[in-house]
């Protein structure tokens, strides 16, 4: 399956745009301040990624258990 934009392309943004926003703010960048919210993202990413695979593959099982029945 094709996986479209969804949550874990929102995700990255998310990610993408803290750094983003820390590394231009004008006082210098205290990457213990965007640890705390990147790194829960990324563990989010994962745990989603990882279910969405195990759903896709069980549709995708489907038609072939109802052939067989």
């Amino acid at each position: 399956m094709n996986k479209p934009f969804t949550v874990w392309n929102l995700i990255w943004g998310a990610i993408a745009l803290a750094v983003i926003l820390f590394s231009v703010s004008d006082n210098s960048t205290d990457w213990n301040q965007i640890i705390p919210i990147v790194a829960p993202l990324i563990i989010v990413y994962f745990f989603i990624d990882k279910k969405l695979n195990r759903i896709e593959n069980k549709i995708e099982t489907l038609p072939k258990k109802i052939s067989v029945l």
